[in-house]
């Protein structure tokens, strides 16, 4: 009797352990399973950097802000097309073409680099997905753009790699439909 009772849970526990939303596939990354380029900005205007503003850094003047900001950027933009993922989605920030964009809003960016933030998925129009709670490790040595880097960089291969297990999750789900829907056609 014991036996056939850890059987028959062994075998249901996947069907109520499984929760009918999560295990749609209607998680608003939709919109990036055909796209193959995406740009990304980054939002400073939320931030509070070391416990000050955006303006109060440039006021302050300790450092070029808008040339560090830029070094940030393509350091996201390098981590967020690192190809070790398998999805082929190239991000840039200044592809005029392209009408979908990620923008990342760091929340706290603390002193030695570490980046916490959100990232909103959206076109002109309209806001498709929010990806919260995303964390990056600053550096441990270095001058403070270069630590805001070090955690800008992990934001994006973090960034990258959550979006590109969605988008390959997705295209799984999307492809077993489409094998139901031929076999039930025959």
């Amino acid at each position: 009797m014991k036996t056939l009772f850890c059987l028959f849970a062994f075998l249901l526990f996947p069907i109520f352990a499984c929760n009918a939303n999560s295990c749609q596939p209607d998680n608003g990354l939709h919109v990036l399973d055909t796209a193959r380029f995406v740009n990304i900005r980054v939002d400073y205007s939320k931030a509070s950097i070391d416990g000050l503003k955006e303006g109060d850094l440039i006021r302050i003047g300790t450092f070029n802000w808008e040339k560090g900001k830029q070094e940030i950027l393509e350091r996201f933009e390098r981590a967020m097309n690192r190809k070790d993922f398998g999805v082929n989605i190239y991000y840039s920030y200044e592809n005029p073409d392209c009408r979908l964009y990620i923008t990342f809003f760091p929340i706290t960016i603390s002193r030695n680099g570490d980046v916490f933030g959100y990232a909103v998925i959206h076109n002109d129009i309209d806001t498709y997905d929010t990806i919260s709670d995303i964390y990056g490790k600053g550096g441990k040595f270095g001058t403070f753009i270069n630590l805001i880097g070090d955690g800008m960089e992990s934001v994006g291969m973090s960034l990258s790699w959550y979006i590109n297990e969605c988008v390959s999750y997705n295209r799984k789900v999307a492809e077993r439909e489409r094998r139901r829907q031929a076999r039930r056609i025959r």
